[in-house]
């Protein structure tokens, strides 16, 4: 069920960003940040080892992810004057798995890859598996997304942007969950109190962390 979107607030220590709600005209400039974001992320670095096709299969994966969880209310954009620096995608408790339809409608990023990077299809399909079966089936809120510009990392700008839907969990006595690939942000999560569920190990790909967060 949707519920309304917590209110948003001005990112603190940073005067000249706001966090507010993920709309559709967001969609374009974030782009950019998802590709600087995640360049040297080692899940798409082992799916395109080509840096000339690396932005595209960034692009094409994670900016349907955003999309997709704008009807449910609880995604979010760090902006400034000059644009979009951040994003942080929720989907509440029973927005996980998606519906058949919202499947389609992230059918176009993923033929894509494929046109980019067809060898590596087996490999994403079985990691996309795993993910789905590790998954926890009780309720629980999922951060499908969280990226900030390198530009614009280590000014607190991810802690405000997941702040929300955390606060809202507490509330509602759930936990939230996510993944990573990326060692280092198994600290930064650890930082806003989420614990390793498991590390996945998918073919010859880099490890996946599963993290999970309880209600405080």
């Amino acid at each position: 069920m949707a519920r309304s979107p917590a209110p948003l607030t001005q990112v603190a220590g940073v005067t000249d960003i706001d966090v507010v709600a993920l709309e559709r005209v967001h969609l374009g400039p974030l782009r950019g940040v998802l590709t600087r974001a995640f360049a040297d992320d080692p899940l798409p670095t082992f799916v395109a080892t080509s840096d000339r096709r690396r932005p595209a299969v960034i692009r094409s994966f994670l900016a349907p992810i955003a999309r997709d969880a704008i009807p449910f209310h609880h995604a979010y954009a760090a902006v400034d004057r000059n644009g979009v620096r951040g994003v942080a995608a929720w989907l509440p408790p029973g927005a996980y798995p998606p519906s058949l339809a919202r499947q389609l409608r992230q059918l176009p990023g993923l033929l894509h890859i494929a046109a980019l990077v067809p060898r590596r299809m087996s490999f994403v399909f079985q990691a996309l598996g795993e993910l789905a079966r590790t998954h926890p089936k009780e309720p629980h809120w999922y951060l499908a997304l969280l990226a900030v510009d390198p530009s614009h990392q280590g000014r607190g700008i991810g802690r405000k942007l997941i702040a929300p839907v955390l606060q809202l969990a507490d509330t509602e006595g759930l936990p939230a969950y996510l993944e990573t690939t990326k060692a280092a942000n198994v600290a930064w999560y650890r930082g806003a109190g989420f614990d390793v569920v498991d590390e996945l190990h998918v073919g010859a790909g880099p490890p996946i962390w599963t993290m999970q967060r309880e209600p405080r």
